[in-house]
């Protein structure tokens, strides 16, 4: 069977990858610390243990979670995850990859800190910040879809965390009329209030009916074990994803392949409480792998390890199930921690990497530093246009008599001058061009050494136009009230909860 990526494990590998995680689960089980959740875990027959919150894992529960990941990749996957992720059709693989260039990108985080560029502070995130985003992004035409970036961190201080994101959409609201992308549910308590306001906005009832949740040393925490359940008892949970942040050297083996094998055991752990309350549950995973610095004591997730990882797993999922987890968040990654030049190699990098690997993740790039603990805005317009390069690479070329232009080379020769042609008139529009990468003649040493500074003025001078030239739109006051009338009444629901 033909695979639309470059092959990094053959299929005895893959099957060894797989035989170790299963040996794992079923060795270690999963600590679910809900005490629902484990009486439906018990009501399906497995083995719990009340006291210390655990889960047995059988290989026949294995093998039933491993027929719903082949089910979730297939037709039986529904509606829900070809509308959120793409179709996958794994007897129909293309020859070659080419991937269209997006009409743009759908932007919405919760990232907890602010880069600064111009004073070079990272600081907490405020609900300042989420708004001047906000409407530095309604007027980029990159943004087709928004959502608040950041966790505007000052509202904490007067009210209830659980309150944050949905003052956060709502402000987001009145600032935008440009389509927005779901946001994370954080906290239990949230659901009906955000489902409250994608209502208004779209003028029609929205339910949640899935979520991700992330898996530490193979434990589903309270938190998002509560949030499973009131998505579960409100609409029912029909799409679920575990993600598994395997950090070699640390808590799983420094090995390649031993972590591969930890964290597919973890994902698939992940898998059982959702699958406890929904048989058909569609299925999904998130690795984020990263290497341990020795010398330095951090996290890294541009290491090539870390890379080598991610790519394993997708293989191991796509060829054994058809399934392609998500790598996204993993590409977006990067080791700088500041803006510039390491943060745009590393992201090329792992981009490019990630596309050879798997045949996705591409451009999957929103202006984060430092693993996705901060946003910066002027990364964010640097990442635009390797973004837009990056879509342009894999989109591929067209051969056809047109673009060949063989009459044409005829006529000219290989010797000729092809600037003047109508050929080259109608068609160099068609060559990429960046907003803000450089690409003028060298202007002498003096002038060459300011241009890494002088683009990164460029890039937060793009974004600071945006902001200035915001235009609001125009919204019906009746949709506006509504929005305060949600915070409101979430106000007066969850206060110190």
């Amino acid at each position: 069977m033909k695979h639309p990526f470059h092959r990094l494990v053959t299929d005895s590998e893959i099957e060894q990858i797989r035989d170790a995680a299963m040996h794992i689960l079923c060795r270690e089980g999963l600590i679910i610390q809900n005490g629902e959740l484990l009486e439906a875990c018990a009501k399906k027959g497995l083995k719990v243990d009340f006291s210390r919150q655990h889960v047995s894992v059988t290989p026949d529960i294995w093998k039933k979670l491993e027929a719903r990941a082949c089910a979730s990749a297939t037709g039986e996957s529904s509606e829900l995850i070809s509308r959120r992720y793409g179709t996958y059709d794994k007897t129909n693989l293309p020859e070659i990859i080419r991937r269209p260039i997006p009409t743009g990108m759908s932007l919405g985080r919760n990232i907890a800190s602010f880069f600064d560029w111009p004073t070079g502070c990272k600081r907490p995130a405020t609900l300042a910040d989420n708004d001047q985003m906000i409407r530095a992004l309604h007027m980029l035409p990159e943004a087709v879809a928004v959502a608040p970036l950041y966790v505007s961190q000052d509202i904490e201080q007067s009210i209830a965390p659980v309150l944050e994101p949905i003052v956060s959409l709502a402000s987001g609201f009145a600032l935008t009329d440009k389509p927005f992308s779901e946001i994370e549910l954080m906290m239990p308590g949230q659901l009906k209030f955000i489902e409250q306001l994608h209502g208004i906005r779209e003028n029609r009832e929205v339910r949640y009916h899935h979520y991700f949740a992330s898996m530490t040393r193979f434990t589903l925490d309270a938190r998002a074990a509560a949030i499973l359940m009131e998505i579960d008892k409100a609409n029912g949970i029909r799409l679920w994803g575990s993600n598994s942040v395997p950090i070699l050297g640390l808590n799983c083996p420094v090995t390649l392949a031993g972590g591969a094998a930890v964290a597919m055991a973890e994902m698939f752990g992940g898998w059982l409480p959702a699958w406890v309350l929904n048989e058909n549950i569609v299925l999904n995973s998130v690795p984020v792998s990263a290497s341990f610095d020795m010398k330095t004591s951090r996290i890294l997730f541009s290491s090539p390890e870390a890379l080598l990882v991610d790519s394993v797993l997708f293989q191991v999922y796509n060829v054994l199930y058809g399934m392609n987890v998500h790598t996204e968040n993993s590409a977006t990654y990067t080791d700088a921690k500041t803006p510039g030049m390491q943060a745009l190699a590393d992201k090329t990098y792992k981009s490019m990497a990630f596309f050879s690997f798997t045949g996705c993740a591409v451009g999957s790039h929103y202006g984060m530093l430092e693993a996705g603990t901060s946003i910066c805005p002027a990364q964010l317009m640097l990442d635009f246009d390797l973004n837009a390069g990056l879509f342009r690479t894999v989109q591929g070329i067209e051969v056809s008599p047109e673009t060949l232009a063989l009459e044409l080379i005829d006529e000219i020769g290989v010797h000729g001058n092809y600037i003047e042609t109508d050929h080259t008139f109608e068609h160099f529009r068609d060559l990429w061009e960046p907003k803000l990468f450089d690409r003028g003649p060298y202007e002498g040493d003096a002038q060459e050494r300011k241009r890494d500074k002088e683009l990164m003025e460029a890039a937060q001078g793009r974004y600071d136009r945006a902001v200035a030239s915001y235009v609001p739109p125009v919204l019906d006051d009746a949709e506006l009230r509504a929005y305060k009338e949600v915070v409101e009444a979430a106000k007066r629901e969850l206060q110190g909860n």
